[in-house]
């Protein structure tokens, strides 16, 4: 059995939003039979209870959703959970990190990866999502959070870091022909142009979840 660890701060509209996307994604994995999902939420993501959870759960893979700036990953009321200059030792050696936040993947992933995760997937600017209206299951929205979360579910799967990745970039792009087929502007093309760009796998291509 592989444990897996969930941050879902779901705190304002954009978390909200990666929360309804999150509970898809494990009710997803918990049907694969050979995955138990930590589903840390609400004002639960904060600093103690991530590392704590870390620690007495030993999860294999760890997925990152929030807010994020280049060097710190964010919880609850955007208040710090991982940073940079808070990576204790030997406490995410081999794990598999996916960050669904901005501009992680620009320092963080980087520092993740010197101080012994396996493999890091994130975005080294900003993940931008455009949507037409307040529904969770807005499906502008779905042509950017799709990609994002089929990496982890790939890895749920048991593909590889690296085959997870590219599965992602090609929904990135086939989600842009179908943008321009049908005559979607800028306004949506840009951002979704920016996170397939933006999109970076660190360290290990041949890593596996499970």
């Amino acid at each position: 059995m592989v444990n897996v660890l969930l941050t879902d701060p779901g705190h304002d509209f954009p978390t909200q939003m990666l929360s309804h996307w999150i509970t898809s994604a494990a009710d997803y994995m918990q049907t694969l039979g050979n995955i138990r999902v930590v589903h840390l939420q609400g004002n639960d993501v904060t600093h103690a209870n991530f590392h704590s959870t870390v620690v007495s759960h030993n999860p294999r893979l760890l997925l990152l959703n929030g807010h994020g700036s280049e060097t710190t990953m964010y919880g609850h009321s955007d208040l710090p959970i991982l940073d940079s200059n808070d990576i204790a030792e030997g406490q995410f050696d081999d794990r598999i990190i996916h960050a669904l936040a901005c501009k992680v993947g620009a320092v963080l992933g980087h520092d993740l990866i010197a101080n012994g995760v396996s493999t890091f997937i994130g975005y080294k600017e900003d993940f931008q999502v455009v949507h037409t209206s307040g529904d969770l299951n807005d499906a502008v929205a779905a042509l950017y959070l799709d990609p994002a979360f089929s990496v982890p579910r790939s890895l749920a799967e048991g593909k590889s870091t690296q085959d997870a990745f590219i599965g992602a970039q090609k929904m990135y792009a086939e989600n842009l022909k179908e943008a321009l087929r049908l005559n979607a502007g800028i306004g949506i093309l840009a951002p979704l142009y920016s996170n397939m760009q933006h999109h970076v796998l660190l360290g290990s291509t041949t890593a596996m979840a499970v």
